[in-house]
């Protein structure tokens, strides 16, 4: 999908964990496209129950990948854009002002979504998923699968 020119504003302001544009499914949901988007006051307004703003311009969770942003704008928010592990995202061009954290990245995969990739030496749920569609990148992934699964080609 192509997201273009679309302005995200004054969002998520009573929520936590939460992103004005927002994908996950690991390896297998790949091919968006998010191109002069405008995010402006993307941010918690309200106690937050993680003890911290965690609202996302941009929320690519659970290990999303395959996922181009490029000439974006961020402003007066928490954070931009979240990479919750995954492979193959493009991040260009974009302009972060007045944020919390621009670009955040953290260790999914190493740490609790370790199993949805390998668990105990057999195939995750991930590498069963892409098998069973036979995704058209399915050997490069597998390669991913096979190796230390931390956030990578960024």
């Amino acid at each position: 999908c192509v997201w273009h020119a679309n302005l995200f504003s004054d969002l998520a302001g009573e929520v936590d964990d939460s992103g004005a544009w927002y994908t996950s499914g690991g390896y297998v949901r790949r091919g968006h496209l998010l191109l002069g988007n405008t995010f402006l006051r993307v941010r918690s307004t309200a106690q937050t129950p993680l003890g911290f703003p965690h609202v996302m311009g941009i929320y690519m969770d659970d290990l999303a990948s395959g996922v181009t942003i490029l000439n974006n704008t961020f402003s007066d928010g928490d954070i931009g854009v979240l990479l919750g592990g995954g492979r193959d995202v493009h991040i260009s061009g974009n302009v972060f002002t007045n944020l919390s954290t621009a670009i955040e990245i953290d260790d999914r995969g190493l740490s609790y979504e370790a199993y949805l990739c390998i668990f105990n030496g057999t195939e995750g749920a991930y590498a069963q998923a892409l098998r069973a569609i036979h995704y058209q990148v399915f050997l490069q992934v597998l390669e991913v699968l096979i190796s230390p699964i931390m956030a990578q080609r960024h």
